[in-house]
């Protein structure tokens, strides 16, 4: 005997009592009984039967539960305290051998052959109904039609999950492309990053050597400088009279640039701050040589054009 057999034959021997309590225990582990919802114990027992198989959320089968009340259940509570240890000794029953001598025990017991206060006769006919009767039961009508009704419901619960199920499945379809297509931008985006911190550090590798270049220019053109400014504190003052003296480069000299020779001049000229004068004749006339070396004490060369000037100084 299977053990959804052993619950169909277990369920037509228990008293109301009983009945009644371990149906109620195995209603709060998820028990269903389709059309008795609030009293499942009083179902008929083609009823009951027929939901043995049905499965609760947890995917565990109705009679599984029934099994485990029993097992769970205290004896000092059990209104037939015989059966219910009978059932708990089947229920941890190691081998089929085991289990076949405790159905015998059942049998005697519900016959009465043995003394024991046996079950109410209601429960069975005779003892066939203990042992084959449940199982060859023939199906009515109205066992089809409930059967049915319990199949057509799943059926139509499974169209609604598989449609659910459809709709969740297209939603993280575009959630999956939404992510791939982010994930290329951002991959992308990291390259053009990592490409950039390329070229920033090549740049910055090449500015720093540029500045180093032009702090070393800029000290050796400071130190150039101040040589050049120091040479000239100390060089001879020179006034040059020269006709377009822009472009005109003499270096070296401290060099003061008259291109005209007037009343402005004579008047606002320190004259005796000058060690020489240079006076190129090309562009001026005679008598303001004349008055050139009239004014300015010190020594005076002469050159005729800008080109003799440039070549002899």
């Amino acid at each position: 005997m299977n053990e959804l057999e052993f619950v169909k034959e277990l369920i037509a021997l228990l008293n109301e009592g009983d009945k009644r309590n371990i149906i109620k225990q195995a209603v709060s582990k998820g028990f269903e009984v389709h059309g008795f919802s609030k009293t499942p114990y009083n179902a008929p027992k083609n009823i009951i039967n027929s939901s043995l198989t049905r499965r609760n959320k947890k995917n565990v089968s109705n009679y599984f539960l029934i099994l485990d009340v029993i097992n769970k259940f205290p004896l000092e509570q059990a209104e037939d305290k015989t059966l219910i240890e009978f059932a708990k000794n089947w229920i941890n029953s190691k081998d089929d051998k085991e289990r076949n001598s405790i159905e015998i025990e059942i049998k005697r017991y519900c016959q009465g052959t043995d003394g024991i206060q046996a079950t109410d006769s209601k429960n069975f006919d005779d003892m066939d109904v203990c042992t084959d009767n449940i199982n060859n039961e023939d199906e009515t009508q109205t066992e089809f039609e409930q059967k049915n009704i319990i199949l057509q419901k799943k059926n139509k619960e499974l169209k609604e999950k598989l449609k659910s199920s459809k709709i969740e499945l297209d939603n993280l379809r575009k959630d999956l492309n939404i992510c791939m297509k982010e994930e290329r931008k951002q991959l992308l985006e990291i390259e053009r990053l990592q490409q950039l911190a390329e070229e920033y550090s090549i740049n910055k590798n090449e500015l720093e050597e540029k500045l180093k270049e032009s702090r070393n220019y800029s000290v050796n053109l400071l130190s150039q400088v101040e040589l050049l400014s120091h040479y000239k504190d100390k060089a001879l003052k020179i006034a040059c009279f020269v006709q377009n003296s822009q472009g005109l480069q003499l270096d070296g000299y401290n060099i003061t640039f008259f291109e005209q020779w007037n009343k402005y001049i004579k008047e606002n000229t320190d004259f005796d701050s000058y060690s020489e004068v240079w006076y190129v004749h090309e562009g001026f006339n005679y008598n303001c040589f004349l008055e050139v070396k009239k004014y300015f004490k010190c020594n005076t060369k002469e050159y005729m054009t800008v080109k003799k000037l440039i070549s002899e100084v």
